[in-house]
């Protein structure tokens, strides 16, 4: 199984947002404390705690038309071609080639989808 090594998630938040990435958008919301909840948090509370501060995460979102196009490439659909230029779409999947080009040694089709996951995602989550 993959361990994530000390420092990982914030190593790879500092490359994301400093890397040829296009647009980036940081958002931060008040945190998620027991003092929100009128009594005490039990176990079976997690669930509810959880789905909170995903709400909180989805509301700071903004997405761009690289989210947009990914869904609509990754789910083979046009729904929403009105958030994206055709031309926008063409930089976006030469821009993705050329990215997964770069990562020889590795299945370039499972590449490929994990690459429009990543950026479909945020469209998934708002949906």
């Amino acid at each position: 199984p993959y361990v994530k090594a000390k420092g990982e998630d914030l190593n790879s938040i500092i490359t994301g947002i400093t890397s040829d990435k296009g647009n980036v958008h940081v958002s931060i919301c008040a945190p998620v404390n027991a003092d929100d909840y009128s009594e005490p948090l039990r176990r079976s509370d997690i669930a509810a705690v959880v789905h909170e501060m995903d709400s909180k995460i989805y509301r700071g979102y903004r997405l761009w038309d690289t989210n947009y196009a990914a869904y609509d490439i990754l789910n083979g659909c046009s729904r929403f071609e009105g958030m994206y230029s055709p031309s926008l779409k063409e930089q976006f999947e030469c821009k993705m080639a050329k990215d997964i080009e770069s990562c020889t040694g590795l299945d370039g089709e499972a590449l490929r989808k994990l690459y429009l996951q990543i950026y479909a995602g945020p469209v998934n989550n708002c949906l």
